[in-house]
């Protein structure tokens, strides 16, 4: 297999993303990987291997990472041609990610898999990117498959409109590197070298000196602590949080040490009480991970994917953004009370330990490039038509969720991450396997599939809500359906469901139309499906009922009407001729919803979307 990794840093310029990818790629040694990145100082080599990664660099200085969409992807391009590249691997949404997005442009059949590492609020990324907002948003709907480090940056990728699978794989700790021991000697001298007293308590913190990092809070918290503050790092507020600390007369107790080679970083972890780093906004913060691993115990904010590692007084302490009062309290909390310094401190240990050793991601990211060599035939077309549903009956985290009808498991991509449990059901076997397939592809453990007729389902517990779409109108007796439905759903609970509204009537004219146009072109007519030899179709339409006939066999099922809406206006436009992918294409689907969306419309789209509620004691 061979992988082109497109970065905007590499080697010697290592931040927590470029680390990661250092480590993941010396332990996969199954894999080719090239990379393409900036020469940031123009003075590093236009190629050379470090460990298990052909770098190639393009530009000279930082301004060519801004030309690093174009300069990237015509070295990308001239780099496939010889080495036919089955994968191409983003390192964030940024112009490396532009790069990687022209490249799948051009090269569609290469897999494209983009890792999320940012941790800028939203707010930040609009101000950065609205000026290309379609091409940013791109980056991330375009990509085959999503790597995120965390569930905060997960959902980022969903609101800005990803489809596909998302993978949470964080980035790592070398255990062995930070919870290396040093001789007192050794650690006396540091101390002595910066400017510590031997009985000073000393706070760090590891972080680039930006606004969302929160340093000012923290440098206003230790103004009536008896303390030494160690930043390790550089960046745009230096002069910025000096004034602060000069302004509050804390110029001795704060010491700015610059940037520190990430390799002596234990050294430094080591001759501190507590680690800080009150975010604004956090992708991880693989520094904590660090800290825990060199038995720091840690204060943090529970922003972005901090909570995924921080448990409040098992593993650090959570203080409020913002607020240095509350962040002075939890850092005495660490400082004088030992059995909780001494608990969070064998939490954070073993957390790293178990979690976030690099053998274990690497294993995982290894499994993702695999996998994503795989084909799966999913119907993008349904994926994209099908975001209407959660915006007429949204899902929560606590909701149990019956799909009856599941067919090839679409729905529960489409909800995927807002439900706690689903169980489809389907009588098509050879479906089933499509959404079981799905299901490992998108990593949704909270999804299973049912081989059952769905006029008698095998089930006895409770559902919060169902979904029954494009089912109805293909079963025998569509009231027995109904009664399932009404059997396993709990009293006031939900019901979406989906009746063909004008579908035959949209069909048979495009077909009509369609075959005069094909003909004239000299192309094939296209005909439907044949039934089987019984006379059955489990394609087709069994019943040919008119919209009030429909709902009415629901209400007498025990539910009422909430609300409804059509689904689509769209034929099927291949019949015309049309190329298929007009039928997935995202703007033709936004002009769709909103036409769909207008009460006029509701009963002359292809199918009626309708959400009904059960009756009580029905």
């Amino acid at each position: 297999m061979r992988v082109l990794i497109f970065s905007l840093a590499y080697s010697p310029f290592i931040g927590g993303a470029e680390l990661a990818v250092k480590n993941i790629t010396e332990r996969i040694s199954d894999t080719n990987f090239d990379m393409v990145t900036v020469n940031l100082d123009g003075r590093q080599a236009k190629k050379e291997t470090i460990g298990n990664v052909n770098v190639y660099r393009v530009g000279k200085g930082k301004v060519s990472k801004y030309l690093f969409p174009l300069s990237g992807f015509k070295k990308a391009a001239e780099l496939h041609q010889k080495n036919n590249y089955d994968i191409i691997w983003a390192i964030m949404a940024n112009q490396a990610g532009l790069a990687a997005l022209k490249f799948k442009k051009n090269f569609p059949k290469v897999k494209y898999i983009l890792t999320l590492q940012e941790g800028d609020s939203l707010k930040s990324i609009w101000l950065r990117t609205w000026f290309i907002r379609p091409w940013y948003k791109a980056i991330y709907k375009k990509a085959d498959r999503i790597q995120a480090i965390s569930n905060f940056l997960k959902e980022r990728a969903v609101k800005y409109g990803y489809l596909g699978p998302i993978d949470i794989v964080s980035n790592g700790v070398d255990f062995k590197q930070f919870s290396q021991e040093f001789s007192i000697e050794e650690l006396q001298s540091l101390r002595s070298h910066i400017g510590l007293e031997p009985k000073d308590k000393v706070i760090v913190s590891v972080s680039r000196l930006v606004k969302k990092n929160g340093l000012d809070t923290l440098i206003k918290s230790i103004k009536d602590l008896a303390v030494k503050l160690l930043i390790l790092g550089a960046g745009q507020q230096e002069n910025k949080l000096k004034a602060l600390a000069r302004e509050l007369g804390l110029e001795m107790k704060v010491l700015f040490l610059g940037y520190v080679d990430h390799k002596d970083l234990p050294k430094y972890l080591r001759i501190a009480d507590v680690f800080v780093r009150p975010s604004r906004s956090e992708g991880l913060g693989s520094a904590f991970l660090e800290a825990m691993a060199a038995d720091l115990p840690v204060v943090a904010t529970p922003v972005g994917g901090i909570p995924d590692f921080l448990a409040e007084g098992e593993t650090g302490l959570f203080c409020e953004v913002g607020n240095s009062r509350n962040l002075q309290e939890k850092i005495s909390q660490l400082l004088f009370n030992q059995d909780l310094r001494n608990k969070i401190i064998i939490g954070g240990r073993e957390l790293v330990l178990n979690k976030y050793s690099w053998e274990n991601i690497s294993r995982e990211m290894a499994e993702i490039f695999k996998s994503s060599q795989e084909e799966i035939n999913f119907k993008k077309g349904k994926l994209i038509s099908g975001i209407i549903y959660p915006e007429i009956f949204p899902l929560t985290k606590k909701d149990s969720v019956l799909n009856i009808g599941c067919g090839d498991g679409v729905q529960a991509v489409v909800y995927q991450g807002h439900f706690k449990k689903m169980i489809g059901v389907d009588i098509n076997q050879e479906r089933l396997n499509i959404a079981n397939k799905l299901s490992d592809f998108y990593s949704l453990d909270n999804f299973e599939t049912l081989k059952a007729n769905v006029e008698n389902i095998p089930l006895d517990e409770k559902f919060d809500k169902a979904i029954a779409v494009d089912i109805i109108e293909h079963v025998v007796n569509p009231d027995k359906l109904i009664q399932e439905a009404s059997r396993l759903v709990k009293e006031r609970g939900q019901l979406l469901i989906t009746f063909p509204a004008m579908h035959d009537r949209w069909e048979n004219l495009f077909r009509f139309v369609g075959r005069k146009i094909l003909r004239r072109k000299g192309k094939t007519v296209y005909l439907p499906a044949q039934a089987g030899k019984d006379g059955w179709d489990p394609d087709a339409h069994q019943h040919s009922y008119k919209l009030k006939k429909w709902i009415k066999i629901v209400e007498s099922g025990g539910f009422k009407l909430i609300k409804s809406r059509a689904s689509t206006l769209f034929p099927p436009l291949h019949y015309l001729g049309l190329p298929r992918f007009w039928f997935s294409n995202h703007l033709i689907h936004l002009f769709d919803r909103f036409f769909c969306s207008l009460p006029i419309i509701k009963n002359f789209g292809q199918a009626l979307v309708c959400v009904f509620e059960k009756n009580e004691q029905s």
